[in-house]
């Protein structure tokens, strides 16, 4: 695992390989050495959620390209009610928010990408993104309240965006430049930010 930057981490950090930073007195937690942590990601009703889902509560959005009921491509404020959503891809940039009106559950198809200054959140507890793809993204100066569940996907956090919640990937992550990274129980009650087994051979747990 590599934590370069200006990236500050508050948690307790358990790699199952080498840790390397740029700087020690980023991390503000316990340096824990294991030899093994299972880490099991919950089932998915993937097949479910694309024939029962709560598309049809989503509001006109203009302009009107920004979702064309698959791919929704954000650039500018979007409210939805609280419910389960389903979009081949989802991707917001700018200074897009997408926001919810209670607790929702977001399945993306393919791959998850929040950049720019954009924003992603629900004002209740309990948004959870899961993540069919391969990749997870967020950079720029994102803001981030919510949880993301990837089983397939490597995720990449770079710039200087804030994270509050829980993240449970299947891949490689990277964290780099200026991170705000908050595991928030009132967010994630389910859990921490962990990662399983992956290329590299190292576990994170953050809470």
């Amino acid at each position: 695992m590599t934590i370069a930057g200006n990236a500050d981490v508050y948690c307790d950090v358990a790699p199952m390989g080498e840790l390397i930073m740029d700087d020690d007195d980023n991390l503000h937690g316990k340096r824990l050495l294991i030899n093994e942590q299972t880490v099991p990601f919950p089932d998915i009703p993937w097949t479910t959620v694309e024939s029962s889902n709560d598309n049809a509560n989503i509001p006109e959005v203009h302009p009107p390209e920004q979702w064309d009921g698959q791919i929704m491509s954000l650039t500018n404020d979007v409210h939805l009610p609280q419910g389960v959503y389903v979009f081949d891809e989802l991707e917001i940039a700018g200074q897009g928010k997408l926001t919810f009106g209670g607790p929702s559950e977001i399945y993306v198809l393919g791959n998850l990408t929040i950049d720019g200054g954009s924003a992603m959140g629900v004002s209740a507890p309990e948004l959870t993104i899961f993540v069919r793809g391969s990749e997870v993204q967020l950079s720029g100066s994102a803001t981030v309240l919510g949880s993301i569940v990837a089983p397939n996907a490597s995720a990449v956090l770079s710039g200087s965006n804030e994270f509050s919640g829980g993240l449970l990937v299947g891949g490689d992550l990277t964290i780099s430049g200026d991170h705000s990274i908050t595991i928030d129980r009132q967010v994630a009650p389910w859990g921490d930010m962990m990662l399983p087994s992956f290329p590299g051979g190292s576990t994170v747990a953050l809470r």
